[in-house]
């Protein structure tokens, strides 16, 4: 039998030597032998390289390249220059605040020897609070020719839920450096433009929800979003779903907006989704925003209950 793939469990960290402490033992839990890591860091203190080499002392150097910069790269150029580190078949993704499930690295890899057209394959992810509350449960089925779905939201989330063989990467040229947001949205329409894509339904992938996360900065991901949108205009009204994607782009806003309890914006975010597009979701949204962000809340709240 020819050797499986192997492959990189690629790790941008800054200053969260806890946290990453947690991605790496779920690295080095997973079922499936062929893996590696590649740290790349840009914190400032020596905590961070205390706890990778207590890796590499237990699992083999072999096993964990780490990079250190001097300063903050960005994740796009943090992601690139692990890819660059390592000679592997398929590139895993694993931001420093997320962990893995034992046997998503098997399952994905599977896909990719049963599937070799594959240009990248995701899975469902759990999301978590510190205090160990699941929030959401996603169980995605999106797969095959995924691009226009994709044009108007990116269905897949974030890196960590995804695997992507290191030529296709290397075909679409990587992340785009210039995006502070949404770099990862902005690779996989490059991706699914070209390829098909693999779906693992289970939540093989445990998000923190913390305060800390990247993604409750709601003005810059609005700010990189429509710069997405704005480079695929052309595509967008090209596949008939320019409406359907700002009217959605103006709804993820306006949720995000009223997270951080800053209900005037989401109202204005939510009147500009509905001049797109009108949908029964929209006005419900937009009515419950009307009684402020404690109505919010409750619905929230609600939400979660029936989701579960």
């Amino acid at each position: 039998m020819p050797d499986r793939p192997q492959v990189a469990a690629i790790v941008p960290t800054m200053d969260r030597p806890e946290r990453l402490d947690a991605a790496l033992e779920s690295i080095f839990d997973q079922t499936y032998e062929r893996i590696e890591a590649v740290v790349v860091d840009a914190s400032t203190d020596d905590r961070t390289e205390a706890v990778v080499s207590q890796y590499a002392d237990v699992y083999g150097s072999d096993r964990l390249t780490y990079v250190s910069n001097d300063s903050p790269q960005g994740l796009p150029a943090a992601r690139n220059q692990a890819a660059s580190a390592t000679d592997a078949d398929l590139l895993a993704f694993l931001d420093d605040d997320d962990r893995w499930k034992p046997r998503k690295i098997e399952r994905q890899v599977r896909q990719f020897e049963t599937r070799p057209d594959l240009g990248l394959s995701y899975t469902g992810r759990v999301s978590v609070t510190d205090d160990g509350e699941v929030v959401h449960t996603a169980r995605p089925s999106l797969a095959g020719d995924i691009f226009r779905d994709l044009l108007v939201r990116n269905h897949l989330g974030s890196p960590s839920r995804v695997v992507v063989p290191a030529s296709v990467f290397e075909g679409v040229g990587g992340f785009d450096e210039s995006l502070r947001y949404q770099e990862d949205w902005d690779l996989y329409l490059r991706i699914a433009r070209e390829h098909a894509v693999g779906c693992v339904p289970d939540p093989l992938v445990v998000r923190s929800v913390h305060d800390g996360g990247m993604s409750r900065n709601a003005d810059q991901q609005k700010q990189y979003r429509e710069l997405v949108l704005d480079r695929y205009e052309s595509t967008l009204r090209e596949h008939a779903v320019f409406s359907d994607a700002w009217a959605t782009h103006h709804t993820d806003t306006a949720v995000a907006y009223l997270h951080n309890g800053d209900t005037v914006a989401g109202r204005r975010e939510l009147r500009a989704a509905l001049g797109y597009q009108v949908s029964p979701k929209r006005l419900l949204l937009y009515l419950v925003a009307l009684f402020g962000h404690r109505g919010f809340e409750l619905l929230v709240g609600l939400k979660r209950r029936l989701g579960r």
